[in-house]
């Protein structure tokens, strides 16, 4: 163990868009732009700091003992940041997806914000804040500029650590996550839970099972990519499905 545990090593600038909005210019803050890219970093598992961090121990590890990982990023800021007002907003992204944009400034909805409509009001801007995502879950769909975290699979001697996951799907009708609306529904002799569309708001309600259950095709190419669940004793309002 070393008295460092860990953290970014660098980051790489792939995109660069000088000026966004259009090149709408602020109030105070003038024009904007957003950098984009990739965070490397590394963790040391032995470090005390790092205990916290479920099977960290149980990653591989590059030549130093450490485990890597790399996270996509983007940073947006006013181009001429001594206008700025000092202040660095940290957005927490929702399955890869920007969401400060549009709920603060009531801009339009996208992982790409580059025109005049993604900037909605301007509130942000108008009031000097940069703004930064990155992203901290894996396996996100690849589509719509999503950002996604690069994370090692936790291993045993005999292969990658696997567990019964048991959850609950709440959707309400609303943002950008909520694609479309699916029915579902289970088997009671084969344990098999699938989806289908339909086209206004649908609940149905499973009861709790022990045994692990399997994701069957849809019609619908969107479905979850899972390998086993069990689905809690719940109403499942379920308007959409992460698309794969």
């Amino acid at each position: 163990m070393t008295s460092n545990p860990g953290g970014i090593l660098r980051l790489e600038i792939s995109e660069r868009l000088s000026p966004v909005f259009d090149g709408t210019s602020f109030e105070n803050t003038g024009p904007y732009e957003s950098l984009s890219g990739t965070i490397f970093g590394e963790l040391d598992p032995a470090h005390p700091g790092n205990a916290t961090i479920v099977n960290l121990g149980k990653a591989p590890r590059n030549a130093a003992g450490r485990v890597e990982y790399r996270s996509a990023f983007t940073l947006l800021k006013p181009i001429d940041m001594t206008r700025a007002n000092g202040w660095l907003m940290y957005d927490v992204v929702n399955r890869g997806n920007k969401l400060a944009l549009t709920r603060l400034n009531k801009g339009a909805d996208g992982n790409r914000p580059a025109t005049a409509a993604h900037a909605g009001d301007g509130f942000l801007m108008r009031h000097g804040f940069s703004v930064v995502w990155s992203a901290w879950q894996t396996g996100v769909p690849a589509d719509g500029d999503r950002l996604e975290a690069i994370l090692p699979i936790a291993t045993n001697p005999d292969g990658p650590v696997t567990a019964i996951c048991r959850e609950e799907f709440i959707a309400e009708g609303f943002g950008p996550g909520d694609a479309f609306c699916a029915t579902w529904r289970i088997s009671a002799t084969t344990g098999t839970l699938a989806a289908t569309p339909c086209s206004t708001r649908c609940s149905r309600s499973f009861p709790d099972r022990a045994a692990p259950i399997s994701i069957a095709p849809s019609p619908n190419p969107a479905v979850i990519r899972v390998s086993t669940r069990t689905i809690r004793s719940s109403t499942i309002n379920f308007p959409f499905l992460t698309q794969r």
